[in-house]
């Protein structure tokens, strides 16, 4: 293990996400120390369990468990106080019933980073999507300097949580100083860490595998392995040249 980073502590919000596995198993490795959210405590000893799986035991029994909503104020500035860096993977997944997607996303953003910013950390990271920088031409190449604008249609509502959410981000760090790095990973594959949650992309390979998709739909992906997300989420925290940028993270199609 590398203990370089031993005196620093990061946040990583939504713990038992497919994502948040992966980033929680590279800062561990790496030696930080790492506090994670999570609706439930009960779900502590899943997320210690995925990532023991790559962290090694000793170091996912050290995890540390604030319990926080996305749509509730309470708690967040206690789950910052001491961080040095805070990185936002949470966002819900348009498979949960009865989630609004575009409210939870933008609240829980301002949430977060609204504590980040009060707490003083060093660099907040968020997690965007490749389609917050989609041109809507499939001749035209995506690059961190398009800004896609929201649909407003309901079928779009999760593509326009994420467009949204960033938005704010950038809104709230320029108005409070906070230093923000912005994360836009396209179609994440990949192995899901505990092997218990599906998470929503790997989802779709699977419904489409199984024949649970009426119809074979005229569509593709630009796919990027979580790992290299997950490693794209640190050096978006700790590189002095990625402070203020935006950063896609996807293979070729």
């Amino acid at each position: 293990m590398n203990d370089s980073h031993a005196g620093e502590t990061v946040l990583a919000t939504g713990g038992t996400g497919y994502l948040a596995g992966w980033v929680i198993s590279a800062l561990l490795q790496r030696g930080y120390r790492v506090r994670t959210t999570v609706r439930d405590l009960g779900k502590a000893e899943q997320v210690r369990a995925a990532v023991s799986e790559q962290a090694g035991g000793p170091a996912a029994g050290a995890v540390e468990f604030a319990v926080v909503d996305l749509l509730r104020d309470d708690g967040w500035d206690e789950a910052v106080a001491g961080a040095d860096h805070v990185l936002h993977t949470a966002s819900p997944m348009p498979f949960g019933s009865g989630v609004d997607l575009i409210t939870t996303a933008r609240e829980g953003t301002r949430r977060v980073l609204g504590a980040a910013a009060r707490a003083g950390v060093k660099r907040a990271v968020v997690t965007s999507s490749g389609v917050a920088a989609d041109t809507g031409d499939p001749d035209t190449a995506a690059t961190e300097s398009v800004r896609t604008a929201p649909s407003g249609t309901p079928l779009r509502a999760y593509p326009d949580s994420k467009i949204l959410a960033e938005r704010d981000a950038w809104e709230l760090a320029a108005a409070t100083g906070l230093e923000l790095t912005a994360v836009l990973p396209t179609f994440m594959q990949g192995p899901a860490l505990g092997g218990t949650n599906r998470p929503g992309t790997v989802e779709i390979i699977r419904r489409l595998l199984a024949r649970e998709i009426p119809a074979v739909p005229n569509i593709g992906w630009n796919i990027v392995d979580v790992r290299d997300i997950a490693d794209l989420h640190l050096l978006a925290m700790t590189s002095p040249a990625a402070a203020g940028q935006r950063f896609l993270g996807s293979g070729s199609f």
